[in-house]
Order: structure tokens, then C-alpha cells, then sequence
């Protein structure tokens, strides 16, 4: 499945890997998973398959040389974030402390968590525009393209809108989407920060020490095309 390249390339190869190895109550859909869930399944899959010792490839980013590394997966049973039950069910209401403020009354967003189904739109998204730039030549800045995405993941999670005298929700995709554009840092920062700080999920965030340098840096745990084979029998550096 992972192998391949017309579902590689089409992002579907996850949720193929889903529907062979991971069996779900009823006729509930891998793509209604949360995120985490769905990372969290793909690190276990892999070490029930193969083992928890995974071996990878990494470039230092201080003298860009390439060298192997060994991690064992069940490091990140510590990393895992459950839910909280205090804050109920989605969505979840966030206060809006800039706009909050500008117009002297609570203004406020309803979230929820990130799904496999919006993954699956951001990654096509990110695929169609790819084309587009090719096909017209132009090229966009990586700024702006992170900037746009950043932005199109809150219009996804955001279901409404309201505050103090606002006697409807604003609940239209579109007008959310609208909101999300002018909205300021401050806000948007205040929801992203949110959504990290209590999604469901397990932190891969590793350390890794450059066996060329020394560099001592952090890095997403990589999953490269070696992720489902068996460890090799290289000469890792440290991590």
C-alpha cells in the first residue's frame, strides 16, 4: 500500500493502511479520526509490525551532514496527551481577546479538533495548487504558502461565530472563512494555541545530537519510506 506511488501521491495511502489493519466499531470511517488518533495508529501499526526500534536518515541543519539514527517508539507512550474532560464535548468555545477588547464586549469562536477528513482536503489543496504553480509558472513564497495554510485549517475548524449581542451564530463556511482572513494575530494565535494545548494526540518531537558536530537539536520524529521495513543494521548516532 505504502509503496504505492498513485496513492502516495494522492495522500490516500494512510487511510488505505487503516481500512487493511485497523478495525473500527460499526461502520465508523477512518477519515472521522482525529489527527492524533490517526498518528498515534500509524507509530503503533509500525511497531507491531516491525518493532519499536526505528531507524532513520536525517540531515543535520548545522553542517548538513546525513547520518542514521535509532529511536525506540515506545518513547512516546510518555509523550501521549489524553483529552480533558473539563472541557466537555465539541465544539469547544474560544474567547476572542483582541477582537474581545476592540469592541468592548466577549467575542468568541466555536472549534473542533482536526480530523482525517481535513487532512485529506489540506493535502489536496496543498496538491492542486502545486499543479496550478507549475502550470502557470509562477512560483509562490514558502512564507506565504505556510501562511495560507495556517489560515485555511482555521476556517475548517471553526464551526460558528458569536459573542454579546449577536443574537445569531454565524455559522455560514463561507463568512468563516471571511472572518479568518481579517482576523488578527493575536486571535488566531489564541485559537492555535488552544487546539494544541488540548488536541488528543502524542508529541513527536525528538532530540537529536548531529554524530559530525555535535549540533544538539529538536526535529519531528521523520517518517521516510524506510518507516515500514525492518530496522537495518547501520551505525546510528545519537538521539
Amino acid at each position: 500500500i505504502l509503496a504505492t506511488q498513485r496513492l502516495a501521491q494522492t495522500g490516500q495511502s494512510i487511510d488505505y493502511l487503516f481500512q487493511h489493519c485497523v478495525q473500527l466499531p460499526n461502520v465508523f470511517d477512518a477519515l472521522n479520526l482525529l489527527a492524533g488518533d490517526r498518528v498515534f495508529l500509524v507509530f503503533y501499526l509500525r511497531g507491531i509490525t516491525h518493532g519499536n526500534e526505528y531507524e532513520f536518515a536525517i540531515k543535520c541543519p548545522n553542517c548538513e551532514a546525513t547520518s542514521v539514527h535509532l529511536y525506540n517508539l515506545n518513547e512516546l507512550a510518555n509523550t501521549i496527551q489524553r483529552p480533558r474532560p473539563e472541557l466537555g464535548i465539541e465544539p469547544f468555545r474560544v474567547v476572542l481577546p483582541y477582537m474581545s477588547e476592540c469592541l468592548k464586549r466577549e467575542v468568541w469562536v466555536n472549534v473542533r479538533f482536526m480530523r482525517g477528513k481535513d487532512i485529506a482536503a489540506i493535502t489536496n489543496r496543498v496538491r492542486f495548487n502545486k499543479k496550478l504553480r507549475v502550470s502557470s509558472g509562477r512560483e509562490t513564497s514558502t512564507a506565504v504558502t505556510i501562511d495560507q495554510t495556517v489560515t485555511d485549517n482555521l476556517a475548517m475548524v471553526i464551526t460558528s461565530f458569536g459573542g454579546q449581542d449577536y443574537p445569531d451564530q454565524v455559522n455560514d463556511s463561507f463568512k468563516i472563512k471571511a472572518l479568518v482572513d481579517r482576523m488578527h494575530g493575536k486571535d488566531t494565535a489564541t485559537i492555535r494555541t488552544f487546539l494544541r494545548e488540548n488536541s488528543p494526540g502524542i508529541d513527536t518531537t525528538i532530540a537529536v545530537v548531529c554524530p559530525e558536530c555535535s549540533h544538539d537539536y529538536k526535529t519531528e520524529l521523520p517518517i521516510t519510506e524506510s518507516f515500514f521495513r525492518p530496522t537495518g543494521k547501520g551505525k546510528p548516532g545519537r538521539t
